[in-house]
């Protein structure tokens, strides 16, 4: 009997450590490289990609910026904006694979994101800095989805001199956005379940990243499909580095949604909504 104690703390130890492998563990890149013509560059766990508009005129005057939804990368805009003549820029999520090929990533000399990595904050800090630095034309629009429409929302309100510059036209699309104060489905867990659901997600995480591809695409969630979906879902719990920053993500998803409010829609001059 008095063994026993011994073994319930070894085993939790093991239980912890096993945690800690899993959420830091760094995965190689599996995802299909896809061509782009244009420039990869990198700012902290930010990767950043444009492609200039393909020639002067009036229907090219235009700068689409995107960020993706959670577990996604900016592939998921390709089948959108990839032909159109604009110029793209392409903000993915802050320690994902960035789903391009290239040789060579420049480093940027951006000023130090003073939020954690994995945060709706960190990833809103670098696409408004994306806005300044890369954003050619008056006529901007910045697209996310999901997960990103809250990182869209939150570079506003941190550089609202940026996206509500009276210089330019700037326009939010926030695609099945994830927005302030709105509630989840199910409704919001009690602070120990919570507490548990967030220990236990690195095993989950990786338990789906373990999942074959066809199996993903029949989840009862990812319908509809198309191919391009079917393409984007493959690699799906693969696009992150690591488990912990899904966690992150997950984690700051809620602390956003509780934490702002209807102020964020301030700082743009125009907002479309698009719903699925």
């Amino acid at each position: 009997m008095s063994s026993l104690p011994l073994l319930i703390v070894a085993s939790a130890a093991l239980l912890h450590l096993l945690r800690h492998y899993l959420s830091n563990r760094v995965h190689e890149n599996v995802i299909s490289s896809v061509p782009f013509s244009g420039k990869i560059s990198q700012a902290g766990d930010t990767v950043v990609a444009v492609r200039e508009a393909a020639k002067e005129g009036s229907q090219n005057n235009k700068t689409i910026v995107c960020f993706p939804g959670f577990l996604e990368t900016s592939s998921y805009f390709l089948d959108l904006y990839g032909a159109l003549d604009c110029e793209l820029v392409f903000v993915n999520n802050a320690n994902y694979h960035s789903p391009f090929a290239s040789a060579n990533i420049e480093s940027l000399d951006w000023p130090t994101n003073p939020y954690e990595s994995g945060s709706i904050e960190y990833d809103g800090f670098h696409l408004a800095l994306a806005v300044k630095n890369f954003a050619s034309y008056e006529q901007v629009v910045l697209h996310g989805h999901s997960r990103g429409g809250a990182v869209v929302l939150d570079a506003g309100r941190q550089f609202p001199e940026i996206t509500n510059d009276s210089a330019r036209n700037i326009t939010a699309v926030l695609e099945a956005a994830v927005l302030p104060q709105a509630k989840a489905a199910g409704g919001t867990p009690g602070p120990i379940r919570a507490a548990l659901m967030a220990y236990l997600m690195p095993f989950m995480f990786s338990y789906l990243r373990g999942l074959p591809a066809a199996k993903i695409v029949r989840f009862p969630m990812m319908k509809p499909n198309n191919p391009h979906k079917t393409d984007v879902l493959q690699y799906l719990f693969k696009s992150a580095k690591q488990i912990k920053t899904l966690v992150a993500n997950m984690l700051s998803l809620a602390e956003w949604q509780k934490n702002q409010t209807v102020d964020v829609f301030k700082n743009y001059q125009t907002i479309n909504h698009l719903t699925i």
